[in-house]
């Protein structure tokens, strides 16, 4: 009987997953697919900017310059080598930043990425503040190499070298476009940063299932083992022997 009870007792399964549930797990996983992209896009577009600072970014005076050269330039010459104002000489707004700045801009959002993906991978589901701390910082540190960029761009397209529209190479439009990629992934990357973390449900253990199986809506019934007490059995009375009276013993005759 102990035996059948136990190959019916209910096995212990996990709760089915609610569609609340399932959306937070949906949820998690996106913002960390997020924040993966964001990342990816951060790196490759700090990348760009540091590269296009040895492109080819203006033309005057018959040679083609970097963002590195017109620093070298301007360094040579005495001269403010990152801000140079003004540019040609003319205008409201004659305002131009050589590489210098768009590199050390980019370097220093690629060190802050590098500690962002460092924590990423020594404790994925920790130090949550300190990794959006590190990409708040490299967003607005990449944001304002893009900043700089529009700034020269402007100052190009509306200047003019002696009678001549300088010409603007690929160089510079290189770093507004990885200076925007990065901008944007690294935004996207903070927003999924902000999803809650998955849930990990903790492992429950299975028992056999039952033999037959419950009919459906009814609750498990706990069946309990009886425990049968031996029954005690009275020892059978033992008949005392019959009494046997003492013979009587006669007096002595008096004398």
């Amino acid at each position: 009987m102990s035996t059948d009870n136990q190959s019916r007792t209910p096995s212990v399964q996990d709760p089915p997953a609610t569609p609340s549930r399932r959306q937070d797990r949906q949820s998690a996983l996106q913002g960390t697919r997020r924040v993966r992209r964001g990342l990816g896009a951060g790196v490759a577009g700090g990348a760009l900017v540091v590269i296009s600072a040895f492109l080819p970014w203006l033309e005057f005076n018959g040679r083609v310059r970097s963002g590195w050269e017109i620093y070298d330039l301007y360094r040579t010459l005495g001269l403010n080598p990152a801000v140079i104002s003004p540019l040609f000489g003319a205008g409201d707004f004659d305002v131009f930043f050589t590489g210098v700045l768009t590199l050390s801009l980019g370097v220093l959002s690629l060190l802050l990425l590098a500690g962002v993906l460092a924590l990423n991978t020594r404790a994925p589901n920790a130090r949550r503040v300190t990794k959006l701390v590190l990409a708040i910082a490299a967003t607005v540190v990449i944001a304002t190499a893009l900043v700089l960029t529009v700034v020269n761009l402007r100052t190009v397209r509306l200047g003019s070298l002696g009678f001549e529209q300088s010409p603007i190479h690929y160089g510079l439009w290189v770093t507004f476009a990885g200076a925007l990629a990065a901008t944007i992934g690294l935004a996207v990357s903070i927003i999924g940063t902000r999803q809650p973390a998955p849930v990990q449900q903790v492992p429950v253990s299975r028992q056999p299932m039952p033999s037959e199986p419950l009919p459906t809506g009814s609750a498990p019934i706990a069946t309990a083992r009886i425990a049968t007490a031996p029954i005690a059995t009275a020892a059978p009375a033992v008949a005392a022997p019959p009494a046997t009276a003492a013979p009587a013993v006669a007096a002595p005759p008096a004398t």
